[in-house]
């Protein structure tokens, strides 16, 4: 999948073009690329989405099928994350989210817990 982002600041506008891959054999995946894949997709990619000017949708499932869409968003605001503020906020909490292992090393040799019921 190839996917195109070109942004206009003016107008307040990103417009997203994604093209899928043919699929080679039946066992390739069939994809089907929607409007709301388009607006998570740029979501992640950190801009805030406000609205979808132009909708399209795209999938391989066919040869004969369109393998590419455009979609249109309008956007209040464009915020890309830094890696150098993730990988800080990342360091941050590193600790405070991992919850500790506790191992017990004594061992007990207590013969009821080793017999099987029954016997």
């Amino acid at each position: 999948m190839k996917k195109t982002i070109k942004e206009d600041k003016k107008a307040g506008i990103v417009t997203l073009t994604i093209a899928l891959g043919a699929r080679d054999s039946a066992n390739d995946p069939v994809v089907n690329f929607l409007t709301k894949d388009a607006r998570e997709l740029l979501s992640k990619e950190g801009f805030e989405v406000t609205g979808c000017r132009k909708s399209d949708s795209a999938n391989n499932h066919k040869s004969d099928d369109d393998h590419t869409g455009e979609w249109v968003f309008s956007v209040k605001k464009v915020t890309k994350p830094s890696p150098k503020k993730e990988q800080e906020d990342a360091k941050k909490n590193l600790t405070s989210t991992v919850e500790p292992a506790i191992v017990n090393s004594k061992k007990t040799n207590n013969p009821v817990h080793s017999q099987r019921k029954g016997k």
